[in-house]
């Protein structure tokens, strides 16, 4: 029989110490970064991005995506390359998220490619094919 951890199993089992957590709040603060415990194993960092850039030697740039016949056009903000974790405190930070503000989503609805379909259609195959266009 499963049994599931409690929460409190879960923090005691998976969780870094709450020095470790303390140290590393502390740590991103000389960065001009504040952070707040959320969960068992996650940190709110929050700051400006000047000190993002410094605290994970990453270069935050703007992009512009322009529309197509399904998206409208967008600007987000993201890394031009992975953060990189400081060794002071890389024994207890495994990822750094968030530092893109890409939307992340997948429409209801998706146009069907005309061409696609035309070669669905003109095949042999006795396979079943799904074909849209992003």
């Amino acid at each position: 029989m499963h049994q599931f951890l409690t929460p409190a199993e879960f923090k005691a089992r998976f969780a870094q110490s709450d020095s470790d957590v303390a140290a590393t709040i502390a740590f991103l603060g000389t960065f001009g970064l504040t952070a707040e415990r959320v969960g068992a194993t996650s940190l709110q960092v929050t700051g400006t991005a000047a000190a993002f850039e410094r605290a994970f030697q990453v270069s935050l740039h703007r992009y512009q995506v322009a529309a197509s016949d399904t998206t409208p056009s967008y600007t987000f903000q993201a890394p031009a390359s992975a953060p990189r974790i400081p060794a002071e405190i890389s024994a207890v930070v495994a990822g750094v998220v968030g530092l893109s503000t890409r939307p992340m989503y997948a429409p209801h609805y998706l146009k069907r490619s005309e061409k696609l379909l035309q070669a669905h259609e003109s095949s042999h195959s006795s396979g079943l094919i799904n074909a849209f266009a992003r």
